[in-house]
């Protein structure tokens, strides 16, 4: 029915060592209603073969041969096809505890939400797994709800054990309504962080599981230790896109949030730079420094943070100490001020 249909999506692209064991992971799941699409974009591997098969074993599997577009293009080649009341994607390479599905469901379900999430391990190339859990004050609850204005503030709060757990795709079900207007964006990296705000925006209620049940494999061609051109363009190009529509929207104190992010950003992604030689690193930190000085104008306009232009241009692209000294005085003045009203 589809009242309770799950539909997976799993896009694939060249990963033949590791997609036999994801598409089972996906099959024995213990909730049984599922619809499981795999989008085969444009492999040149046995990936083609490999779905084939599975789907003569599997009547709940739907197999999708499509060029070769990106994972956004067939993410949303899987979203067009769905017909689940939920959605829930899964990477290729990865793969999802046995009752992922079931967990993330009755938690869904029982709370009405839009929206379930839960933590993810980090599986390294030797077979360890790791769950990235920074204990804090703030940490949220297993089970924990989140309404209205709350969901949307989540994207900048270190609240759950893994910051990157609410921006990812694939550890959620989803209320497939929530697609309805929305899908990735065609040949962008940090896809995902490009629609994530949106996705916040349009859920009324979303409930935290926390516990990993999502296996995220790395291996050498999944880690992503170098920074290039592509990277950093598409990276302050979701950030960016997140500004713009807070902006839209009329959410002042969401828009002028963002671009404070977009600072931490332009600050974390200039010392990495710095941090490797070449040319082409020299030329990536003057655009860094070309976008920095039009993103501080812009939010002196918006009363973010006053004066701190010099600092911008000046302080941590020659200084970075000199730049966390300033930040921090800042700060200590915004709130002395606040305490004196």
């Amino acid at each position: 029915m589809k009242d309770q249909k799950v539909s997976i999506i799993i896009p694939i692209y060249n990963v033949e060592a590791y997609l036999e064991k994801c598409i089972s992971s996906v099959r024995n799941q213990t909730y049984t209603d599922l619809e499981i699409i795999l989008v085969d974009d444009g492999s040149t591997d046995g990936c083609a073969g490999i779905c084939q098969n599975a789907a003569k074993e599997d009547a709940r599997i739907l197999v999708i041969h499509k060029e070769n577009g990106g994972l956004s293009d067939a993410r949303n080649a899987g979203i067009q096809r769905a017909s689940g009341k939920y959605l829930m994607f899964v990477d290729s390479d990865d793969y999802i505890h046995e009752q992922m599905v079931e967990r993330l469901y009755q938690e869904l379900t029982k709370k009405d939400a839009d929206l379930a999430m839960c933590e993810f391990y980090k599986e390294a190339p030797d077979g360890r797994h790791y769950f990235e859990a920074t204990r804090r004050l703030k940490k949220a609850q297993d089970g924990q709800i989140f309404e209205g204005e709350e969901i949307e503030k989540l994207i900048f709060e270190d609240i759950f054990e893994n910051r990157s757990s609410l921006v990812v795709a694939w550890n959620k079900l989803y209320k497939a309504e929530l697609f309805e207007e929305i899908r990735y964006p065609a040949g962008k990296l940090h896809e995902d962080e490009y629609v994530i705000h949106e996705l916040l925006y349009k859920a009324k209620r979303m409930v935290y599981i926390d516990e990993p049940c999502y296996y995220y494999v790395q291996h050498k061609s999944s880690i992503m230790g170098t920074v290039s051109q592509k990277r950093i363009e598409d990276g302050f190009g979701a950030i960016e896109a997140r500004a713009d529509f807070f902006k839209e929207k009329g959410e002042t104190e969401l828009y002028k949030r963002t671009l404070r992010d977009y600072l931490n950003l332009a600050k974390k992604t200039y010392r990495k730079l710095s941090q490797q030689k070449g040319k082409e690193n020299r030329g990536l930190k003057r655009q860094i420094r070309s976008k920095t000085r039009k993103k501080v104008l812009e939010m002196r306009q918006s009363y973010v943070i006053v004066g701190m232009r010099f600092y911008m241009e000046m302080g941590w692209t020659c200084f970075p100490g000199l730049f966390d000294t300033i930040v921090m005085r800042y700060y200590q003045y915004e709130n002395e001020k606040r305490r004196s009203k």
